[in-house]
């Protein structure tokens, strides 16, 4: 065997251990960086914006970056209104994968203008000049410098700038939680009173929803009719407290007999309360019009009109009501998915709903506030 003969075999030899060392190691990566694509591209979708580069690293940090991930980036970047450094992105996506187009239909206005635009730019750069493989030469005599003509003289690479765009409109995240077709399921929790028949004498209208205040808890399921009009229904709950003074006469008891206690308000005849038969809670269900004042916006005031029935068992007898129903709230979208609101309630019922009136014909108010939480549960388009 010649000494040229071994040198190259173990050459070939060392280059097959290499590959064997490090073909699992290519693999690892490639497995990593297809998992961390699949999170990101989730992540995108919901919003979360801020999380979306750090869980491209596996991907970034690889020689040989795929081109879904430069896509991927650049269209977070994009959202983000961080123009310029989309740009650098597109044009790292480009220089490795110059077949890439975008997707018109899919892909956001925005990001489609910047790789055509990025694109062109690239097509009219002149090439990087190619090296030179470096070779021996005998020297040769010294000649007289010769002039360099000035296009030889200028430098055989140059910089280059994307022009800048003009950033469109990329949706927030209240308009995107409140987008036609959404379906959103909240719940709250607050409380709830009635000026009715327990009232005390002499302490007044405030006094009396004082005195008949309780809490209440609700759940609902509302759709995104238009941009700014969503139609709901919820069902609620309120747990009265209990019997004023039970056991007395009218009179000490509070209940409302004497026609001088009623702010002037017509009254005839109230029915004692058994507390033995009469359920302390009162459940109702309300179908209701919700109009956003400024539905684009993450904080948007509102406004709820509709209709409320109730059912209350009154001295072992079920009562029915039903009335209208208003609202005044505020709504603030935390997330393209999460939202918090907060908002006061008002309620006029038919008469004798809630206790064991005979008859009035002002009917029964109620007033409350609650807190609560909107959840949108469909995806975004």
């Amino acid at each position: 065997m010649t000494p040229g003969c071994h040198f190259g075999t173990g050459r070939l030899w060392s280059l097959a251990l290499l590959f064997v060392a490090f073909a699992p190691v290519v693999h690892a990566q490639s497995a990593a960086c297809r998992a961390a694509l699949a999170e990101a591209e989730s992540l995108y979708r919901d919003g979360n914006f801020d999380d979306v580069e750090r869980r491209l690293d596996p991907c970034l940090a690889r020689a040989d970056v795929p081109t879904p991930a430069y896509r991927l980036l650049a269209l977070t970047l994009v959202r983000q209104q961080r123009l310029a450094e989309a740009q650098d992105v597109v044009v790292r996506m480009l220089s490795a994968d110059p077949a890439y187009t975008p997707d018109d239909v899919q892909d956001p206005p925005v990001y489609v203008s910047l790789v055509r635009l990025v694109a062109r730019q690239l097509v009219a750069m002149p090439p990087e000049p190619q090296r030179r493989a470096a070779v021996v030469v005998r020297p040769l005599p010294p000649r007289p410098a010769a002039v360099l003509p000035e296009a030889a003289r200028r430098p055989a690479s140059r910089s280059y700038r994307v022009r800048p765009l003009v950033a469109r409109e990329v949706p927030s995240a209240g308009r995107t939680f409140r987008r036609p077709g959404a379906i959103t399921v909240e719940a709250a929790a607050g409380t709830e009173s009635y000026d009715g028949e327990r009232r005390r004498v002499g302490d007044g209208l405030a006094g009396g929803f004082v005195t008949n205040g309780g809490l209440s808890a609700s759940v609902g399921l509302s759709v995104q009719a238009v941009q700014w009009l969503s139609v709901g229904l919820t069902a609620s709950t309120l747990r009265l407290p209990g019997l004023v003074r039970d056991g007395l006469t009218d009179f000490e008891s509070g209940y409302l007999t004497d026609p001088n206690g009623t702010l002037g308000f017509p009254v005839t005849t109230y029915a004692t309360l058994d507390p033995a038969t009469t359920s302390r809670r009162v459940t109702s269900a309300t179908l209701a019009l919700r109009a956003d004042l400024t539905p684009g916006r993450r904080v948007s005031p509102y406004v709820r009109a509709g209709v409320r029935s109730t059912a209350r068992r009154v001295n072992d007898r079920l009562r029915l009501g039903i009335g209208a129903d208003g609202a005044l709230g505020v709504e603030a979208v935390a997330t393209p998915r999460l939202a918090v609101f907060g908002e006061t309630t008002a309620t006029l019922v038919s008469d004798g709903a809630l206790d064991a009136a005979v008859y009035r014909r002002n009917g029964d108010l109620l007033l409350g506030a609650r807190l609560g939480l909107r959840v949108r549960i469909t995806d975004s388009q």
